[in-house]
């Protein structure tokens, strides 16, 4: 009898206690409301709201109406008495389901709650104080439709969603995915300076991505054609540039400039001039510009192989000239076959250090020395060698040796700087034959 009246006393105290049916509700239910995904909950009668459902939703829309702020905590104060008594974990369920189903929306310092956030503010006391709840704010259809459309167009995908709120968010999520695709971008910039064009747009991106989801709704027009003339102009072509052929071929040109370039200051033409362009450009991906750095580049190999393989012939040819004029001398006749050997050795030498060498300035280095000062080194160490020095008698003066020397070190005593008449050419010619004789007086072969 006392337990039957007790059940009547709460049946009569608390009258609407009845709306929580038969459900046992805790913090599971919370957390599975908050984690489960709209359609997945309301599919079946998305337009219904349950009877709990319809009498905290008129509360708060009642509360705003006078001006009155509803917090977690007025909520439980509200419902936990008479002619409620609903428990907490009841009272957080339904709301979960509320903000779910986007009736309502929680905030905390005039900062909208996600869902993680949302959870977290229902299940710790704490929390309650300072969580707000408000109706969600009503949202021109044509507003959502105008969301959806851009979503479309910034993303290159549909978006399912139909109310405002979930639109919003889906968009936002975007916003961030793309941060993070144009951050990796520019992640690479030292290797492809071009893509710095995108550091004020990541910036932008960054600010819409933490905005509110109303800010989507209603600022749409403030960002929007900046976002796909952005996508447009840079972020896919850059994109398609970056996981196509282009990029092989422009990092094979920044590998050109950024080598060794010591040949490409005998080359002539304008290629190394396009190549240069190429890297200079903010926009290497529009147009003709890798198309005709390609070119470039190609044409450019083909110089630089053709102008070594022209070097090449040509210092072999002249240190072979050489080591013919070292055999055809005399004095070589007279030399033993590893005497011969020993004199045109360091001229054989250079050939190969031509052979394997592919830089154009050293192959010229190498063979203006060998034709030069090697030649005439080799000349007069070959005389000596062909002529000993032999033991005079007392009183004899030993006959001098032969020494050769190249034509260019031979100068003639002339005071003028130039040539200007007939008589400057006679007199600077005497002064040559002049000095010209005085070293072959001195014994010296003069090698031209």
């Amino acid at each position: 009898r006392v337990f039957i009246a007790f059940q009547d006393l709460i049946k009569q105290v608390y009258s609407n206690l009845r709306m929580l049916g038969s459900t046992q509700f805790t913090e599971e239910t919370i957390k599975s409301t908050i984690r489960t995904k709209q359609d997945d909950l309301f599919e079946s009668d998305d337009n219904t709201i349950t009877e709990p459902e319809s009498e905290i939703l008129t509360l708060i829309n009642r509360r705003k109406k006078q001006s009155d702020r509803t917090s977690l905590n007025d909520l439980r104060t509200h419902f936990s008495k008479k002619p409620y008594g609903w428990y907490p974990n009841a009272i957080w369920t339904i709301t979960a389901k509320l903000y779910k189903r986007g009736k309502l929306e929680l905030k905390q310092d005039s900062n909208l709650l996600e869902d993680e956030d949302v959870l977290n503010a229902l299940l710790i006391s704490s929390n309650h104080g300072n969580t707000l709840l408000e109706p969600q704010a009503v949202v021109d259809p044509k507003q959502v439709q105008a969301l959806k459309q851009a979503y479309s167009d910034a993303f290159d995908e549909s978006c399912s969603l139909k109310e405002g709120k979930d639109i919003a968010n889906e968009f936002k999520s975007k916003l961030k995915e793309m941060l993070v695709e144009v951050n990796q971008l520019l992640a690479r910039r030292n290797e492809y300076p071009f893509i710095a064009s995108l550091s004020d747009f990541s910036e932008k991106l960054d600010r819409w991505a933490n905005k509110e989801y109303t800010f989507f709704l209603t600022n749409l027009k403030d960002f929007e054609d900046e976002l796909l003339d952005t996508k447009e102009d840079l972020i896919d072509p850059i994109k398609r540039f970056m996981n196509g052929d282009q990029v092989g071929i422009y990092d094979a040109v920044r590998a050109i400039l950024n080598g060794d370039t010591s040949n490409l200051g005998y080359i002539e033409g304008e290629e190394f001039g396009v190549l240069q362009d190429l890297m200079n450009s903010p926009k290497p991906f529009f147009g003709d510009t890798i198309k005709n750095a390609k070119k470039a580049k190609d044409d450019l190999t083909k110089k630089v192989k053709s102008r070594i393989s022209e070097e090449k012939s040509a210092a072999i040819k002249a240190i072979e000239e050489s080591i013919e004029k070292l055999e055809g001398k005399e004095e070589y006749g007279k030399l033993m076959v590893d005497q011969q050997a020993k004199i045109v050795e360091p001229l054989k030498e250079e050939l190969g250090k031509v052979s394997r060498s592919n830089y154009i300035g050293y192959i010229r280095d190498v063979k203006a020395s060998a034709t030069d000062v090697l030649l005439t080194k080799q000349l007069n160490e070959m005389v000596r060698l062909a002529n000993p020095a032999e033991e005079t008698k007392e009183g004899e003066v030993a006959e001098p040796k032969v020494h050769y020397i190249k034509r260019n070190n031979v100068k003639a005593k002339f005071e003028k700087t130039e040539l200007r008449s007939e008589e400057d050419v006679d007199a600077y010619v005497e002064s040559l034959r002049e000095a010209l004789k005085e070293q072959i007086k001195n014994n010296r072969r003069i090698e031209l």
